[in-house]
């Protein structure tokens, strides 16, 4: 075989495989029935979530890198609405163990699903209606998170007339023993900071979805490749050599 076919093989066989593996997954359940917290504030509301006005924030950090597609947060029935109601998303970076203010991103998008997933045997059914989750899928907004890296994220209503509904999206905490991170949530007025709320106010009760990116093992494949690309390198260094000796 001629050496530049060789090449050219070797590099299909390398690349044709994908570099990165992905799945989506649920990549952190911090969702009352997973963490057993008690829910604040008490029935039958909810914690006061506007995009501008009070809003909070919740830390989260991977060990591995993810793509963050979707999050979720949980309310009330009646805070929450439906499907497809407005949302805002913020996210924040950090400075040292604190939330960095000058860091802020946001996008805006919409809930795709309002359910009772996740929120266990919390169904007290008030004014308020019932316990909840409110979900949305970031779509083309969905981003690269590396390992090891804080991330302060919240989600919160936006101030639109909604006939069913009001702007505020409400949101619930999680107190008590099974408190799953450390009792508190960042708060803020706007975009203005106000630094860490009460530990009464508790942890955000909240899901992220997306995917675990990874780099995977080579395999027999890629080194079937690495072989045929070492032959052919071979080949084609004589070649070059036999015929440079008969110039």
């Amino acid at each position: 075989m001629r050496p530049k076919i060789v090449c050219l093989i070797c590099f299909c066989v390398l690349f044709a495989a994908p570099l990165v593996r992905a799945d989506t997954i649920l990549l952190f359940d911090q969702s009352p029935i997973t963490t057993g917290g008690t829910i604040t504030p008490a029935s039958p509301w909810s914690w006061e979530n506007r995009a501008d006005t009070q809003n909070f924030a919740e830390r989260v950090v991977f060990s591995y890198d993810v793509r963050i597609t979707g999050m979720s947060i949980y309310t009330y029935s009646y805070f929450a609405g439906g499907v497809g109601r407005d949302v805002a998303i913020k996210t924040w970076g950090e400075n040292g163990m604190a939330l960095d203010p000058t860091t802020l991103s946001r996008f805006d998008t919409v809930l795709s699903a309002v359910d009772t997933d996740g929120i266990g045997t919390y169904d007290s059914r008030t004014a308020a209606g019932y316990g909840v989750q409110a979900r949305a899928d970031f779509g083309t907004n969905s981003f690269f998170l590396a390992a090891n890296t804080p991330l302060w994220i919240g989600m919160s209503g936006i101030y639109i007339s909604y006939p069913s509904a009001p702007y505020n999206l409400g949101l619930f905490g999680l107190t008590g023993v099974d408190a799953p991170a450390d009792g508190r949530m960042w708060q803020f007025g706007g975009d203005t900071s106000r630094g860490l709320a009460a530990s009464s106010v508790g942890d955000m009760a909240m899901r992220l979805y997306g995917e675990r990116v990874e780099t995977p093992e080579p395999s027999s494949l890629h080194l079937v490749g690495i072989g045929l690309g070492v032959i052919g390198l071979a080949a084609w260094l004589r070649r070059k050599r036999n015929f440079g000796a008969s110039c």
